[in-house]
């Protein structure tokens, strides 16, 4: 987890604890690929995974901050993974002191490279 990540959720937790986890959307399948994708806000990471005889593998794992949604969208053969990111400074779920809305990410959602990236609207 990013060091500043560490210090904003030190005492996020029920309790007091530190939060060791934190995204707020769901999974995405693919089940014509046999692929699912998850999102880790705090570690910033997003990811696709595969069930294998011997349990779930990891397919690709990239850095990106996602807290709003991911899609994946278009058909079999060229399938896309569309997810936001966050700005890297912005603490996930504490408003900067200026808004600064999310960056769009289109991935290739067989192998999570970055096909494209919206420009950052700033307020």
């Amino acid at each position: 987890m990013a060091p500043e990540l560490a210090a904003a959720f030190a005492t996020a937790s029920p309790g007091g604890l530190a939060a060791v986890s934190w995204a707020g959307m769901s999974l995405e399948a693919d089940p014509e690929k046999g692929l699912f994708y998850g999102v880790e806000t705090l570690s910033r990471k997003v990811a696709a995974f595969r069930i294998t005889g011997s349990g779930i593998a990891t397919v690709w794992k990239e850095t990106q901050t996602t807290t709003e949604w991911a899609t994946l969208i278009g058909p079999k053969e060229q399938r896309v993974w569309l997810g936001t990111d966050i700005p890297g400074g912005e603490i996930p779920g504490k408003p900067p002191a200026k808004y600064e809305s999310d960056i769009v990410v289109w991935r290739d959602a067989g192998t999570g490279r970055e096909l494209a990236r919206s420009e950052r609207s700033r307020g």
